[in-house]
């Protein structure tokens, strides 16, 4: 019998997650989110993601190892599973906060210092700013996805251990 079997799939589902940014990087795709006035926000961006990721993984090695134990007939108490994992599910709703703020971020950008003295001027700090604006947005949903996925598979996981846990009792 397979042991591990969630650290094995969440493990081929980031590793998929990590090849898209790889090539949306190399495509240029990410770039402006990482420099000038916005690169604060993707480095935030970027560290809550990766804060949850890294609490994802130390969950779901305590809930892969009780269903081992559970698995070879030990006996697992999981009552305090789905509490202490709950905090994973709202790093989405973070990431997604975060978007938002850097899409209004963006659209200040795109309107401040608007002047029709200087079109040119206007048109080119207006489309770095809508441009800023929906990267935030799209990096920061497509993140908050991604996060959501990931804590789907926790979740489930964890929920089937609350029943097997339950009938082997």
């Amino acid at each position: 019998m397979l042991n591990n079997l969630l650290i094995y799939r969440l493990l081929i589902l980031n590793m998929i997650g990590f090849a898209i940014v790889a090539w949306a990087y190399i495509k240029g795709h990410l770039e402006i989110i990482f420099k000038g006035d916005a690169a604060i926000l993707g480095a935030i961006m970027v560290a809550v993601f990766l804060a949850g990721l890294v609490s994802l993984f130390i969950r779901a090695s305590k809930v892969s190892t009780a269903l081992n134990d559970l698995k070879a007939g030990r006996a697992v108490n999981p009552a305090k599973f789905s509490i202490k994992n709950s905090h994973i599910g709202y790093t989405g709703v973070v990431l997604a906060t975060i978007g938002l703020i850097g899409n209004l971020i963006g659209m200040v950008m795109a309107v401040h210092g608007f002047s029709s003295a200087d079109a040119q001027a206007s048109a080119d700090r207006m489309a770095v700013g809508m441009e800023v604006a929906f990267s935030a947005t799209l990096i920061s949903l497509s993140l908050a996805l991604w996060m959501g996925i990931n804590f789907q598979m926790l979740k489930t996981a964890t929920s089937l251990l609350m029943v097997d846990a339950r009938d082997a009792g």
